[in-house]
């Protein structure tokens, strides 16, 4: 294994930790919600702050998935540069 390839992997674990915190952040806050609703209902300001929350995970993964897509397309004209280039 050499090192480039050990950094791959410790990438690839970290994207997937995020995604995890991301989406547990996500179920704690619906849980609060429906808990708070069922048992005295959601306050105003219970409510801003649950928004608020899931409006920052949303746009927070919008962000990460525009930086995933333009990596990808990096990779993908580079591919292609490098398919020419083989092929000439």
């Amino acid at each position: 294994m050499n090192i480039s390839s050990f950094f791959s992997l410790q990438e690839t674990f970290q994207e997937k930790r995020i995604l995890a915190i991301r989406i547990y952040l996500s179920a704690l806050t619906l849980v609060f919600l429906i808990a708070a609703s069922l048992s005295r209902g959601v306050n105003a300001l219970e409510a801003i702050v649950a928004t608020c929350a899931l409006v920052y995970l949303i746009l927070d993964a919008r962000e990460y998935l525009q930086v995933t897509k333009a990596e990808l397309n990096a990779l993908e004209q580079l591919e292609d540069k490098l398919s020419a280039f083989l092929h000439h």
